[in-house]
């Protein structure tokens, strides 16, 4: 397989980019957050919690479709 067969192969068919378009409406709901971000605040021994992000369930789905 040469690259341009195997970066074809990478490409969303028809059928990905219908999965994808699923989440549309979800996402333009007024609203919607993708993510938030979480931890980041300072603990009673003066140390603070490593931040992070929290996904959406509906991101995560998406992830995972």
């Amino acid at each position: 397989m040469d690259q341009n067969e195997n970066e074809e192969s990478m490409l969303p068919g028809p059928a990905d980019i219908k999965a994808v378009l699923a989440f549309l409406p979800i996402f333009e709901k007024p609203g919607f957050m993708f993510a938030e971000e979480c931890g980041g605040e300072k603990q009673a021994d003066g140390s603070f919690t490593m931040p992070w992000v929290a996904l959406s369930d509906a991101l995560c789905s998406l992830v995972l479709a």
